[in-house]
């Protein structure tokens, strides 16, 4: 039996995926709906803290320069795809960036989130857009940059240091 959450709004529940677990809709979701929020007090880490967890070092979720936090389910379970339907948003909120149908599962970029130069992972996405490899920020094409940045998924601290560098060209 999935496990439930979001009560007050029965909108998603924890299934079993081909990677392991994944949030599915249960219910339609439009475009532009906040699910769940990340909370910045469950315990930070910095780079070298995530280092340590080896095989659970993809339980961090890069919030800052040398700044993590551990993540907890629902968002642990979320999977990644190439063209996701959610994204986080400044206030670390998980946002629908497209309509979502009962039974489909949620996806977000993980790249939206990683600017340490350190970590990548095969993708095994499978849609068009599948890139065949997750990695920082800075190193997806511009385009698709500038797509994320207009679409506000991506987490503020990348935002930032993206603003300072084009700042240093002009």
């Amino acid at each position: 039996m999935a496990k439930q959450f979001m009560e007050s709004n029965q909108l998603t529940e924890i299934r079993p995926t081909k990677f392991g677990k994944g949030v599915f809709a249960i219910a339609p979701i439009q475009k532009g709906t906040n699910l769940f929020t990340v909370e910045h007090t469950w315990l930070h880490l910095k780079f070298d803290d995530t280092k340590r967890l080896g095989r659970k070092e993809s339980y961090a979720l890069q919030i800052g320069i040398d700044d993590y936090i551990l993540l907890r389910p629902p968002v642990l379970c979320l999977n990644h795809s190439c063209d996701p339907n959610c994204g986080f948003n400044s206030q670390l909120q998980l946002r629908t960036v497209k309509n979502i149908k009962p039974g489909e599962e949620l996806f977000w970029d993980y790249s939206t989130s990683m600017f340490e130069h350190s970590w990548s992972m095969k993708c095994n996405c499978g849609t068009a857009l599948c890139r065949k490899e997750i990695k920082d920020f800075d190193l997806l094409p511009h385009e698709l940059q500038d797509k994320y940045l207009k679409m506000n998924i991506v987490l503020p601290f990348i935002v930032d240091v993206i603003k300072q560098r084009h700042a240093k060209r002009a």
